[in-house]
């Protein structure tokens, strides 16, 4: 963030202390909340009529449609059950089959007007599997005499 934050110094690069389980709702009420709190930091930040990028020069008219086009990608990975299967004898070695589903699934919300709002959205999905040897423990009896 460093990096941006000093290539693009208009662009207010604040981490935000958020909770794990977030809501979507709840980090956009979080960014909106953290802009009035912090607008006159953010106002003097944009006193810089035009920026260089490069080779080209980026107009705070286009720094403010980039600004207004704010995009968050949430994603979510969803484990399935773990199935075993197809116990076998191989060579005098059990085995035996995990296997389980993985999903990936990324929403692309765009931030307008204060509020989240579906772009976009993708999932993959995979299976994971492998075979396992399966050792058996010999019971050991103790005798209380």
């Amino acid at each position: 963030m460093q990096a941006f934050a000093r290539e693009l110094p208009r662009f207010g690069y604040h981490s935000l202390d958020l909770p794990a389980g977030t809501t979507l709702d709840d980090f956009v009420a979080q960014v909106a909340a953290h802009q009035q709190a912090h607008a006159g930091e953010l106002a003097a930040a944009r006193e810089v009529p035009s920026l260089r990028f490069g080779d080209k020069l980026v107009s705070w008219g286009e720094t403010q449609r980039i600004m207004n086009a704010a995009f968050v990608m949430v994603r979510q990975w969803q484990f399935g059950e773990l199935e075993l299967k197809n116990l076998r004898n191989d060579d005098g070695k059990w085995l035996v089959d995990l296997s389980a589903p993985l999903t990936l699934g990324l929403s692309i919300q765009q931030i307008r007007e204060g509020a989240a709002q579906p772009y976009a959205s993708a999932y993959e999905q995979w299976t994971i599997s492998k075979s396992y040897q399966a050792h058996r423990k010999t019971p050991s009896f103790r005798s209380g005499i």
